[in-house]
């Protein structure tokens, strides 16, 4: 019983350290570009298994009134620890993007672990973004 409550500190350790670097889906600086900052190595790594399937990887959509419009097509790279969306055709001013993700996402922060409160599905990282 005493490993197990080592182990479960530690654990709990890591877990909140990582809450504090989640991943993050922001602008560029010069709004051009759609980035996912504060990316992990698994997640890095998951990105380039997937660099062939995009759609897997980030999906972009302009986004209207609570409705998904169309979907916003673009080419993705990494840098560092950011996934970089450089869409085909410039992101107009006034509108509004909707960016999902499957890279970052989890079933639960570490708050979520702690009440017991998981659920049985993926949590997208999900933002909808104002240019």
């Amino acid at each position: 019983m005493n490993k197990f409550k080592i182990f479960a500190s530690i654990f709990l350790m890591f877990a909140a350290c990582k809450a504090d670097r989640s991943a993050q889906i922001e602008f560029s600086s010069d709004s051009t570009k759609i980035v996912v900052t504060n990316l992990g190595e698994a997640e890095l790594y998951q990105v380039r298994q997937l660099k062939e399937k995009e759609n897997l990887i980030m999906q972009v959509f302009e986004s209207k009134l609570d409705s998904l419009e169309k979907e916003v097509k673009g080419k993705i790279s990494i840098s560092g620890d950011s996934l970089i969306f450089t869409p085909d055709q410039p992101l107009e001013r006034g509108r509004t993007y909707m960016v999902n993700t499957l890279i970052g996402a989890n079933f639960g922060k570490t708050e979520d672990i702690l009440k017991s409160n998981l659920g049985y599905k993926v949590k997208t990282l999900q933002k909808e973004l104002l240019r």
